[in-house]
């Protein structure tokens, strides 16, 4: 991409430089044109000057894949014709320079146009560049609201700037809204209700009344309902049940589901069964996460709540 940029910048040099004048001739490529410079730089010596600058055309017209270019002829011919004793070396350098700039030119090999634009048009389609375009209606909705809170606060500043005895009354105003602002903060957090931050303790009575296959039921029936946070809930106390019922879990009424989980041995087994912490312990996880927590809860997440309490000892099948 930068090579072309070159190219370009040193025929635009030679171009804004020297205007062209009218009637040029056909456009010839920069390799041609530049061994046409090279033939008139050997031949300066061994010709008149005057007629040098009478045969040369009044721009060289160059032609390249991407666009074309005017060198007009004048400055040559002004420094052919100025009489100074060095004239023919001034020429000879003017040539060699514009030569060599066409040479360099024509040495780059041209590039793909096409792929160049694709690429150039996949860097602009980036996050980072969106938004490039013309503002919506929306954006410019909200550059006015910043424009009349910034020329607000302008106005406040320089009022306060003129009379320095409201500046300090100002000041406490700010500070005093301030601490409203924390303490109101404050006494909602103290008065919200904070099941988030403790696990509650199950209704009692309402556990005395289920067995674990009762749960079960109550469980499907939920899911069935599209409630799958509270069939969650109703598989975890089926498993706190199983595991009362079976003597591994003592029959308290004020443990927490953390407390549950602290009781039981973490190698200890129901008969032939596996190890019972690991089942009881993601379904602690997931009571936790959405039934006190209240996320939301997919069928899946039944469904694996379901194999936990077959890992149990229950037939959920």
């Amino acid at each position: 991409m930068k090579r072309p940029l070159i190219r370009h910048a040193a025929l635009w040099i030679a171009v804004a430089a020297f205007p062209t004048q009218a009637q040029p001739r056909t456009a010839s490529d920069p390799a041609s044109l530049a061994a046409e410079l090279r033939a008139l730089q050997s031949s300066l010596s061994g010709q008149p000057d005057s007629h040098m600058a009478a045969v040369l055309p009044p721009a060289w017209e160059v032609e390249t894949p991407e666009r074309r270019y005017s060198i007009s002829t004048s400055p040559l011919r002004a420094i052919l014709t100025s009489g100074r004793k060095s004239h023919n070396e001034e020429a000879g350098l003017w040539l060699d320079q514009l030569a060599g700039q066409l040479e360099g030119f024509a040495a780059v090999p041209s590039r793909s146009t096409a792929s160049e634009r694709a690429k150039i048009d996949r860097i602009l389609a980036r996050s980072e560049f969106g938004g490039a375009g013309r503002p919506s209606a929306w954006e410019r909705f909200r550059e006015r609201i910043r424009a009349w809170i910034a020329n607000l606060l302008d106005k406040i500043f320089s009022f306060v700037a003129s009379h320095p005895g409201s500046s300090h009354a100002l000041f406490w105003i700010i500070l005093a809204g301030a601490v409203g602002f924390l303490a109101l903060l404050l006494i909602r957090l103290w008065s919200q209700d904070a099941q988030f931050l403790k696990l509650p303790a199950p209704n009692p009575a309402m556990h005395e009344m289920r067995t674990w296959e009762e749960w079960v039921v109550a469980a499907r029936k939920a899911a069935e309902q599209g409630d799958s946070r509270q069939a969650i809930h109703c598989v975890y106390w089926a498993g706190i049940v199983r595991l009362q019922g079976a003597g591994a879990l003592p029959v308290d009424r004020t443990r927490t589901p953390r407390e549950y989980l602290g009781l039981l041995a973490p190698s200890e087994s129901l008969g032939a069964g596996g190890n019972l912490g690991e089942p009881l312990s993601d379904l602690t996880r997931k009571l936790e996460r959405f039934w006190y927590a209240r996320r939301a809860a997919s069928h899946e997440d039944f469904r694996e709540s379901l194999r936990h309490l077959a890992a149990l000892g229950c037939k959920v099948e």
